[in-house]
């Protein structure tokens, strides 16, 4: 086992509180562990504490911290603006650590000597220079997802509405969501105020929101028609009618945002050397390629390619005891559960498209000659994929087929 050299700082972040211990070296603790509210007095101190640990063990200044997320941000934030090297590990190390002596007991203090420990004696510690900015792709695609869930919801909840106060509306307009039913539903709102419209002024209306020439005049006849023949669930005067309102204004803004997150997004990667390398895989388009670089980040973080299949939880779940021949285990799920999915979503698209190639051929050889269900061979050919993606971002090759 190879031991880190140099001085650190360990720290335990919380919600509310700061726990941190200096260290000159592996078993050296500079101090007591200290505990102290999340503010800008703490961190001052940390940064203090690692400029001296350093300065007595001859080396650069680091913090060791695990990376728990947003309530570990606002000191990764200030540390990098301080020029502190951050050492980032996961959570799942630390604990690995943590279980090894199956006597101690978890407290804040000891979680301190955990993640010094952890940072000591593991290779798999994220040590490279830390940038907040380097997190915003993550952010973004995480908070694409968000948006993309809430006008999943946000659509349900409108069309819910829009079936009572417009009854067979999507079958007059199989496409509800495009520019013009749209505009239709959004302007007069119940059935009743479009039938008594004439063909011209709905016409008109259309063609100010983008749908040109006869389109608009047939798009308004063929809407006026409806709305005569339509008995609605509501009256005009009904809170349905105003539900329906606040519902498009809300579904509105979840889409432009969603829109916006995209474009930001895609100005990112669109163009750049690895998304021309994602892109060259089967299956893999461009919002899945956005997405999984998004969620790798900086290839170089990995040190091979276990790192990243240990990243995104599919490595094989450990049993403690019994015979295990490796080729049933399920996965663990201890990691990024988007690039999980977006891995797997791949693998999907490339069985739909039927294509050939080496992640295909090394899914059907696990289902024919290994009697895996098609289900677990997905997800072990889901793991080759990011295996194979990680080899060729860090190498700039793009993808062969067979």
């Amino acid at each position: 086992m190879s031991i880190k050299k140099g001085g650190v700082v360990s720290v335990d972040v919380s919600k509310s509180d700061l726990t941190f211990q200096p260290w000159l070296g592996y078993c050296e603790p500079a101090g007591k562990p200290k505990k102290l509210p999340t503010n800008l007095e703490s961190m001052s101190e940390i940064y203090r504490l690692a400029k001296d640990v350093g300065a007595a063990a001859s080396s650069d200044p680091v913090v060791a911290i695990e990376d728990t997320g947003v309530y570990g941000r606002p000191l990764l934030h200030y540390l990098e603006e301080a020029g502190v090297k951050v050492a980032r590990m996961s959570p799942l190390l630390s604990s690995r650590v943590g279980k090894a002596d199956d006597k101690r007991v978890k407290t804040d203090a000891i979680d301190c000597s955990v993640i010094a420990e952890a940072y000591y004696t593991k290779d798999k510690v994220m040590g490279k220079a830390f940038s907040v900015k380097s997190l915003d792709a993550q952010d973004l695609s995480r908070m694409l997802r968000e948006r993309t869930s809430e006008a999943q919801s946000a659509k349900c909840r409108f069309r819910k509405t829009l079936d009572l106060v417009w009854p067979l509306w999507d079958r007059a307009f199989p496409s509800v969501y495009a520019k013009g039913p749209w505009a239709i539903v959004k302007e007069y709102l119940h059935p009743s105020v479009l039938a008594g419209k004439r063909i011209a002024t709905v016409a008109r209306m259309l063609e100010s929101n983008g749908i040109r020439g006869k389109r608009a005049a047939t798009m308004a006849e063929k809407a006026i028609a409806y709305a005569k023949s339509c008995q609605s669930g509501a009256w005009e005067c009904s809170v349905m009618v105003d539900d329906l309102r606040y519902k498009m204004s809300i579904l509105e803004a979840i889409l432009a945002d969603k829109a916006r997150i995209e474009s930001d997004l895609a100005d990112r990667f669109v163009g750049s050397d690895s998304f021309r390398i994602a892109t060259s895989i089967p299956g893999i388009g461009r919002k899945l390629a956005l997405l999984l670089l998004a969620e790798i980040g900086d290839p170089s973080r990995f040190r091979n390619v276990k790192a990243i299949v240990s990243y995104a939880g599919f490595e094989p779940r450990i049993y403690g005891s019994g015979v295990d021949d490796g080729k049933h285990r399920s996965i663990s799920k201890k990691g990024n559960a988007r690039l999980r999915w977006a891995a797997t979503m791949a693998v999907r698209a490339m069985t739909i498209n039927r294509s050939k190639n080496t992640i295909v051929s090394f899914k059907e050889r696990l289902i024919n000659e290994n009697h895996l269900s098609a289900e677990a061979a997905i997800v072990a050919a889901a793991s080759k994929l990011l295996r194979i993606l990680l080899v060729m971002l860090k190498s700039g090759q793009e993808f062969k087929q067979d």
